[in-house]
């Protein structure tokens, strides 16, 4: 039986999120959501609704999309309940100093960098 992940992304985009789901698909039964879809919904909020997602889907990995959107950081990492956290950048050489604290809140971190890796 294949383990559950969530993938929480920023916001829809073009090739990147069905890339990223597919990849996963191949191991895990995968799940996703968007940040942007809570627009209505404070911080204590959305991970209290995510928090509730993991438990009734019994999802044990979450995976983090955190280029260039402050929401998705240490803080909000830190709230989310799951075994294991995963961070995933795509522009770490730019934002290596701000990707350095919120992959502290991670298990692992999943880069394109050279540099970073």
């Amino acid at each position: 039986m294949k383990k559950n992940v969530l993938i929480i992304f920023k916001y829809p985009r073009g090739n990147w999120n069905p890339t990223v789901i597919k990849k996963f698909s191949n191991y895990y039964d995968t799940d996703y959501l968007y940040i942007n879809d809570f627009k209505d919904k404070n911080f204590t909020e959305v991970v209290t609704s995510v928090n509730k997602l993991i438990k009734s889907k019994d999802i044990e990995i979450v995976v983090f999309d955190v280029d260039y959107f402050k929401f998705i950081n240490y803080f909000f990492i830190k709230s989310i309940n799951s075994t294991k956290k995963i961070l995933i950048t795509g522009d770490d050489f730019e934002l290596h100093d701000i990707n350095a604290i919120t992959a502290s809140a991670c298990d692992l971190v999943l880069s394109h960098c050279p540099l970073s890796v």
